[in-house]
């Protein structure tokens, strides 16, 4: 399985943090860790919705996915949240039949997905990520048709659960946005999972309305 390291976008919209900045209500602030109730408007526990977005073209197909989220912070430290979305993979590739012909064949899948995810602050600005995935994949063996000379794709839908973790930065631009950064890495390992079995990164922004 091709091991890809990518970069996604986050878009999140607050609805229920109309009284304070979404950087306000989002992180956790600098008096809670030195135990001071601090002010009580960042104790509210906002919703906020939105999705993750990541395109990129490879040098032998491209990747795409969409995932809408819905979370909300829901303790001065904690954050919790839903995603569901769909990963798009094609790539082209070189199957040596007949030898010592070759075919490219254009091989195309998607995957379903859907997670609950949690972030812990332990720090103002810093915060543990934990995400178990249950992804839907397609399974699929290539072999050659020697009657009809093509590529021959015997596929099947296997559902596969991968569990994210890693840590995150968030940082404020203004009042209504705020900028995520975080590392992740895949402890479950399977075989067929996206994601490889290197750390990747996933950032971006979250905006308030």
């Amino acid at each position: 399985m091709r091991v890809v390291l990518f970069l996604m976008l986050h878009f999140s919209g607050i609805t229920l943090a109309n009284a304070i900045g979404l950087s306000d209500a989002y992180l956790t602030p600098r008096a809670d860790f030195q135990f001071s109730t601090g002010n009580s408007a960042y104790y509210r526990s906002p919703v906020y919705f939105g999705g993750n977005f990541a395109f990129f073209p490879r040098q032998e197909g491209l990747f795409a996915s969409i995932s809408p989220i819905i979370g909300a912070r829901v303790a001065p430290r904690l954050h919790l949240g839903l995603s569901a979305g769909i990963q798009y993979q094609q790539e082209r590739i070189i199957f040596y039949q007949p030898y010592p012909d070759s075919t490219t064949y254009n091989y195309k899948s998607s995957l379903y997905d859907v997670s609950l995810f949690l972030r812990y602050f332990i720090h103002y600005r810093v915060f543990v990520h934990l995400e178990p995935e249950l992804i839907n994949v397609k399974n699929a063996a290539l072999s050659w048709d020697y009657a009809r000379g093509v590529v021959k794709e015997d596929a099947k839908r296997q559902n596969i659960f991968a569990g994210l973790v890693g840590l995150g930065f968030a940082a404020p631009i203004g009042q209504q946005s705020v900028f995520v950064l975080t590392m992740l890495y895949d402890i479950k390992q399977d075989a067929l999972s996206p994601y490889g079995q290197y750390p990747f990164l996933r950032g971006g922004f979250n905006l308030g309305f």
